[in-house]
């Protein structure tokens, strides 16, 4: 990612636009704002696995119909390595977060 779209992201979040809804650490040397790692990580699998390698609109009602199914897929479909090679679905079912039948 070019440093330019790095500090675009970062005045983004720093002037409050985006509401963040995880844990933020600061960088102890800067003070600069720095997402936990676990957001970057998913941020690098969206980027490998989506954006890179699907013709992405440019218009927001078709790239957001695009996203939803690649969140379905993420989400129903694709393992992680971090859930023993689960679907996050598959792991909610059979941890009892939700129902068995849930679809």
């Amino acid at each position: 990612m070019s440093r330019k779209i790095k500090r675009s992201k970062q005045k983004i979040l720093n002037d409050g636009a985006i509401e963040l809804l995880f844990k933020l650490a600061t960088s102890p040397k800067k003070g600069i704002l720095k997402l936990n790692g676990f957001v970057e990580r998913a941020n690098r699998t969206h980027t490998e696995e989506f954006y890179e390698i699907h013709d992405c609109s440019w218009t927001i009602p078709e790239l957001n119909k695009q996203l939803v199914q690649w969140e379905y897929i993420y989400n129903c479909v694709r393992p992680h390595q971090s859930l023993h090679y689960k679907t996050p679905l598959q792991f909610l079912k059979d941890n009892g977060i939700i129902k068995k039948d849930y679809k």
